[in-house]
This record gives structure tokens, sequence and C-alpha cells, in this order.
């Protein structure tokens, strides 16, 4: 599961906060915000929060992100995500255990 940010919200020392929920189930992880090369032209910045792939579903979720500066909230995002299988050493070694979901914040 990544995300997207604008890379103007990008600065050394920010964390981002993500939850993403499916039906009942709920996760939420504290991440450090990294900086990413251009994609498709544009900087962007993005967070990956660990653990949410072996926890949920294949199908809608919701995601919301908050990025922080210490205790300071400077934007929160949420966004529609799909999660989809994701076999990124080959199915034969991932079996059905990895989900993936990509979402641009804006």
């Amino acid at each position: 599961m990544s995300a997207r940010l604008p890379f103007d919200l990008y600065a050394q020392g920010r964390t981002v906060d993500a939850e993403l929920g499916q039906g009942e189930e709920c996760r939420s992880s504290r991440t450090p915000m990294r900086p990413r090369q251009r994609i498709d032209g544009e900087l962007y910045a993005y967070v990956d929060p660990p653990g949410f792939a072996r926890v949920f579903e294949e199908g809608p979720a919701r995601l919301t992100v908050t990025v922080r500066d210490g205790r300071r909230t400077i934007r929160v995002f949420e966004s529609d995500v799909d999660l989809a299988y994701n076999y990124p050493n080959g199915r034969d070694c991932d079996g059905d255990t990895w989900l993936a979901g990509r979402v641009e914040l804006a």
C-alpha cells in the first residue's frame, strides 16, 4: 500500500499517520515521509505503511493520511483505494498473502 503525496509537503523529519479501513477491519501506522524521484515529470513524496498488505482483503478500502510536523497537523487526506493481489516475487513464492494498492493524494 503506497500513497503519493504532493512534493511540496515533504520536509525532513515530518511523519505520516496512515489509517486503512475495510469493513470492520482497521489498521494504522506512523512512518517517516520519504522523498521520491520524478514520476511522469512531477516530484512526489510518499508513504508506504508496513504490514497493511497482509491484513486486508482484495477490494475497496478507505485510506486516511495525516501529515505531521512534530505534534502539528499539516494536512489530512482521505481517499478510496482498491486493493489487489500482488506477487513481487512471483505467485509460487508469495502465495496469496500480498495485497497492494496505490493512491495519489492531492
